[in-house]
C-alpha cells in the first residue's frame, strides 16, 4: 500500500485528503474530549462550577453534557439529508466547521463566564458540526482513485479508533488544573478547527459529484432498513455498536473506579490513557497484520473478544494496581483485532448503488449510542462506581458470546 494513495486524488492532483482527515480525527476526538470528566467527577470535581439551582446532581449534569453531543450529531445528520439535494458539499463541509469552532469557543468562554447554558450550547453545536463525518467520508471516497477504495475504509476505521483514544486523552492531559486553565481542552480544539478551515476553504474543491434524492423521513428509513437486511453490513453494523457501547462506558467509569480504589494523582491517570493509545497502536498496526497471516482472522477475531470480556472483568478484581501494566493493553490490542477485522472485511464500494443511504443510518444509530451511553453510564456511577464496569463488561461478554455467529454470516456473499 502507498501512502501518496490516500493523500493524493490521483497521482498529480494536490493533496485534498488530508483536510478532510484532520476534520474526520477532529471530530471524533472531540466526542471523547470531556468523557474522563465524568468519571473523575464521581471522587473529585474536574469543573470549576458544579452547583446548580435544579437541585440535580453534578454527574446527571456532567453526563448531559458529554451526551449533547451525539444529539447534536444526530440532529445534523437530519439536517444534512434535508440540505444535500440543494446545497454544495463543499458549503456544507465548510458551515458545519464553522459551527464545530463556535462550539468550542463557547465552550471556553463558559468557563470564564461560568454559565451552564454556554457550556450545554457549544457542547451541541459541536456535536452538530460533526455531522459533517458523513460528508467527508464519502467525499474522500469519490475523489480517491478507485485503486485504493480496498484500503481507504481500513485507513479511516484505523483513525477513527485512534482518535477515540486521543480525545480522551487530550481531554484528560488538559484538564490538569495546573495548566492553562479549565478551557484549555476546549481553547485546544477550536484552534485546530481554526486552521483546518482554513486548509478546507483553499483546497476543498467545488463539486457535485453527488446527490441523494429528497424523500420523506419515514420513507428513507423503511428503505434503510431493508437495505439493511439485504447487505452484509448489518452484521458488522451489531459488531460495532456492541462494542462502541462496552467501550465507551468503560473509558467513561475507569478512571472513577482506578481513583476510588486507589486514589493515584492526575498524572497517573493521563499515563494510563496513553498507554491504552499505545496498546491500541501495537496491535493493529502490528501484532493483528503478522498474526492473520498465521491464524485465521475470524479465529483471531473471536479469540481478541474473549480476552476483551476477560480483561474487563478482571479491571475490578484483581487487587494490586501493577495488574493494570498488564491489563490495559490485553484489553486495547484484543479491542484493535476487532477494529482491524471491521476495517479489512468492510467493502463499502456499494456507496454508488446505494447514494450512501447505508452509510447515513449507520451514524445515526452511532450518534444515538453516543447520546446514551454517556447519560447510562453517568447515571449508573451515581449508585455505584462498578455498575458501569459491570455495564461494559456484559456487552463484551454478549459481544464474545455472539460474535462466532455474527462473523460466519459475515463470510456470506454482501446481498442475501
Amino acid at each position: 500500500m502507498q501512502l501518496k494513495t490516500f493523500f493524493l486524488t490521483d497521482d498529480e492532483n494536490t493533496p485534498i485528503f488530508l483536510p478532510l482527515i484532520l476534520n474526520f480525527l477532529l471530530n471524533i476526538a472531540g466526542f471523547g474530549l470531556f468523557v474522563p470528566a465524568l468519571g473523575l467527577s464521581f471522587s473529585l470535581n474536574p469543573l470549576p462550577f458544579s452547583s446548580n439551582p435544579g437541585g440535580f446532581s453534578f454527574l446527571f449534569f456532567l453526563a448531559e453534557l458529554i451526551a449533547l453531543f451525539g444529539l447534536g450529531q444526530f440532529l445534523g445528520l437530519v439536517l444534512i439529508k434535508k440540505f444535500l439535494p440543494s446545497r454544495s458539499i463543499r458549503a456544507l463541509i465548510l458551515s458545519t466547521t464553522i459551527l464545530s469552532f463556535l462550539g468550542y469557543v463557547m465552550i471556553s468562554g463558559a468557563f470564564f463566564s461560568q454559565k451552564w447554558s454556554y457550556l450545554f450550547l457549544g457542547r451541541f453545536l459541536t456535536g452538530l458540526g460533526a455531522s459533517n463525518t458523513k460528508l467527508c467520508l464519502r467525499l474522500s471516497w469519490d475523489l480517491h482513485p478507485e485503486k485504493s477504495h480496498s484500503h481507504l475504509l481500513s485507513y479511516l476505521m484505523g483513525i477513527s479508533a485512534i482518535s477515540f483514544l486521543i480525545g480522551p486523552w487530550l481531554g484528560m492531559k488538559l484538564l490538569n488544573p495546573d495548566w492553562l486553565g479549565w478551557s484549555t481542552p476546549s481553547a485546544f480544539f477550536a484552534f485546530f478547527y481554526a486552521l483546518n478551515l482554513l486548509f478546507l476553504f483553499v483546497r476543498l474543491p467545488h463539486t457535485k459529484s453527488f446527490r441523494e434524492k429528497a424523500s420523506p423521513i419515514k420513507e428513507v428509513l423503511m428503505e434503510l432498513l431493508t437495505l439493511l437486511a439485504l447487505f452484509r453490513c448489518h452484521e458488522l453494523f451489531w459488531l460495532f455498536i456492541l462494542f462502541l457501547g462496552g467501550w465507551i462506558a468503560f473509558l467513561i467509569s475507569f478512571p472513577a473506579f482506578i481513583l476510588q480504589k486507589w486514589q493515584v494523582d492526575w498524572s497517573a491517570l493521563c499515563d494510563l490513557y496513553a498507554y491504552f493509545a499505545a496498546s491500541w497502536l501495537l496491535g493493529s498496526l502490528f501484532i493483528f497484520p503478522e498474526l492473520k497471516g498465521k491464524i485465521s482472522s475470524s479465529l483471531l477475531v473471536n479469540l481478541g473478544l474473549w480476552v476483551l470480556a476477560s480483561s474487563v472483568l478482571l479491571c475490578f478484581l484483581v487487587p494490586y494496581l501493577y495488574w493494570y501494566w498488564l491489563l490495559i493493553p490485553l484489553c486495547s490490542i484484543a479491542a484493535s483485532f476487532l477494529w482491524s477485522y471491521i476495517g479489512e472485511i468492510g467493502n463499502f464500494g456499494f456507496f454508488k448503488e446505494v447514494e450512501g443511504r447505508i452509510l447515513w443510518i449507520f451514524l445515526l444509530i452511532f450518534s444515538l449510542v453516543l447520546l446514551l451511553i454517556p447519560i447510562t453510564t453517568g447515571w449508573l456511577l451515581q449508585i455505584n462506581v462498578l455498575y458501569p464496569l459491570i455495564f461494559s463488561n456484559i456487552q463484551f461478554l454478549l459481544l464474545a458470546l455472539v460474535g462466532s455467529r455474527i462473523l460466519k454470516q459475515i463470510k456470506k456473499p454482501p446481498f442475501g
